[in-house]
């Protein structure tokens, strides 16, 4: 599990990690797990003079993870003001080590995204 405490902001719109959100594990040889990952953070987006929306999404081995929203899940849509949300992917991956992450990214360059307070956890099930 990751958490922070410290606000971070992009208004990138390519996509980029959330700044310390990523995990490693291992699976055992011979193995396969259902990967859960759970992302809760304190978040805004905007204001621009258009409606914007913040994306997130969640990779595994870099590869994106179910719900796959093919680059648009939104976390957040145009609103300054600062509120919960929260978003799970699941992932069925096999034997070795694999790597987590989460990334973020606006639709207009324009907009600001901001995270505070997040907690980023990974469970592994058999």
């Amino acid at each position: 599990m990751v958490t922070r405490n410290s606000p971070s902001t992009t208004n990138a719109t390519g996509w980029q990690r959330l700044p310390g959100a990523v995990q490693e594990f291992h699976v055992p040889d011979g193995a396969s797990r259902c990967i859960k990952v759970l992302l809760t953070a304190e978040t805004a987006c905007g204001p621009t003079a258009a409606a914007d929306f913040c994306y997130v999404r969640a990779l595994i081995d870099g590869n994106p993870m179910d719900p796959n929203g093919a680059g648009f899940q939104v976390m957040d849509s145009e609103d300054p003001s600062a509120s919960a949300h929260a978003y799970e992917w699941v992932k069925r991956v096999g034997e070795g080590p694999h790597t987590v992450e989460i990334q973020w990214r606006v639709l207009n360059a324009g907009t600001s995204s901001y995270a505070d307070d997040w907690t980023f956890d990974t469970e592994i099930y058999q």
